[in-house]
C-alpha cells in the first residue's frame, strides 16, 4: 500500500490555493504508471518525490521529483512541489531544514520556514518582449534590453488569442518565456479586481490556436494595480498586492489553474523591473479559491514562499 495525501498549496485556508496529490514511492515507476495514477486522481497535478541519497523520506536530504497533470507530464510545478515537501516535512518528519531536489528543469531547493510554511528556490527564466499583431505595446520601450533581449514578433495566432480572451482593449504589453513556453499578457493597471476576475477568457477553446503546443504551454494574465486599495487588490487584512495574476493552461489539460508557482519564475523576472521592492506580494485569482505568494527574485533565481495544508491522508492500492 502506498501513502497518499491531498494538499492545498499556497493558502492558509482549507479549500483554497491549489490541490495536489502526493504519492510516496521509495523507488521510481514508469512514466506510464505515473500518468495512470495522475489520471485516477484527476487533480490539477499529482507529484512523485523519490528519496535519492538514502531510501527513506525521514532521513533523505536529496530527492528526485516528477509532476503529472491528468493528461501530461510537466517540466516544472511550484504548487505540487510545495505540497510534496509539506508532506515530507510535516507528515514524514524529515529532520533537515533544507532539502534539494532534481527535476527536468534542473536542481532546486526547498527550505522549511515554519510548520506549514516553506520557501522554494527555483530558476528564473530569461524573457523576450513580445509584439502581438498590431496591438499597441506601451511597455515594450521600458523593458530592459539586456534582461528581456530583443522585441520579437509573436505568431499570428497570439493576436487571435488576445481577441478570444476579450482583453484587446486592456492590453498593455506581453513577454514570452521560451524555456517554459509561457506568454504573459500585461493588462491595464486601472482594472478593478472584479473586472479582472470577470474576464470572459473562454480558455477551454484556446487549444485550437496552437493545437500541437509548439509555441504555447500556458498564458498568464496579470497587472500591477495603480491603486491596489481602491481597486480592491488586497488581502483579508487589507495589505495590498504588488501584482495580480490568472493562469490558463488548456494545452496540458487545465483550463485555468488555481495556483501556479512556476509562473512566478517568469512573473518575478518581469515585475522586479517595475516594483521597487526586494520581495513582491502577489495573488492568483480563481473562482471560489485563490493563492498568495511571496516572491523574492535574486539574480537568475527566485525564492517563492507559501503555506500548505493537508486535506486528505490515506493509502492507495498501487
Amino acid at each position: 500500500m502506498t501513502s497518499v495525501y491531498i494538499v492545498d498549496a499556497f493558502t492558509d485556508e482549507k479549500f483554497g490555493g491549489n490541490q495536489a496529490a502526493v504519492c510516496l514511492f521509495n523507488e521510481e515507476k514508469t512514466p506510464e504508471e505515473y500518468q495512470k495514477i495522475a489520471s485516477e486522481f484527476n487533480l490539477p497535478v499529482t507529484v512523485f518525490p523519490i528519496p535519492v541519497d538514502v531510501n527513506d523520506f525521514r532521513n533523505a536530504q536529496t530527492f528526485s521529483i516528477r509532476w503529472f497533470t491528468p493528461t501530461n507530464e510537466i517540466a516544472l510545478c511550484g504548487h505540487a512541489t510545495l505540497a510534496a515537501f509539506h508532506v515530507i516535512f510535516h507528515h514524514e518528519r524529515n529532520y533537515h531544514n533544507s532539502l534539494s531536489f532534481h527535476t527536468k528543469s534542473g536542481p532546486a531547493t526547498v527550505e522549511k520556514v515554519s510548520d506549514g510554511k516553506y520557501k522554494i528556490n527555483f530558476p528564473m527564466y530569461p524573457l523576450k518582449s513580445l509584439k502581438i499583431g498590431n496591438l499597441s505595446n506601451p511597455l515594450a520601450e521600458t523593458f530592459d534590453e539586456v534582461r528581456f533581449f530583443q522585441l520579437v514578433q509573436a505568431p499570428d495566432f497570439m493576436y487571435d488569442i488576445v481577441k478570444h480572451m476579450n482583453v484587446e482593449s486592456e492590453f498593455q504589453g506581453a513577454v514570452y518565456c521560451p524555456d517554459l513556453r509561457y506568454v504573459v499578457v500585461v493588462l491595464d493597471e486601472n482594472l478593478t479586481k472584479n473586472e479582472f476576475v470577470d474576464i470572459d477568457h473562454r480558455s477551454n477553446e484556446m487549444v485550437k490556436f496552437d493545437p500541437k503546443a509548439d509555441y504555447l504551454q500556458a498564458i498568464a494574465l496579470c497587472l500591477k494595480p495603480k491603486d491596489a486599495q481602491k481597486q480592491d487588490f488586497v488581502d483579508k487584512d487589507g495589505k495590498a498586492y504588488d501584482y495580480a495574476t490568472r493562469f490558463f493552461c488548456p494545452w496540458i489539460g487545465i483550463n485555468e489553474d488555481r495556483a501556479t508557482g512556476s509562473s512566478h519564475c517568469v512573473l518575478g523576472a518581469l515585475w522586479r523591473e517595475f516594483v521597487a521592492k526586494d520581495e513582491l506580494y502577489a495573488y492568483q485569482y480563481y473562482p471560489g479559491r485563490g493563492a498568495q505568494f511571496l516572491i523574492k527574485p535574486s539574480g537568475e533565481r527566485v525564492e517563492i514562499t507559501g503555506t500548505a495544508l493537508t486535506i486528505v491522508v490515506g493509502k492507495a492500492n498501487f
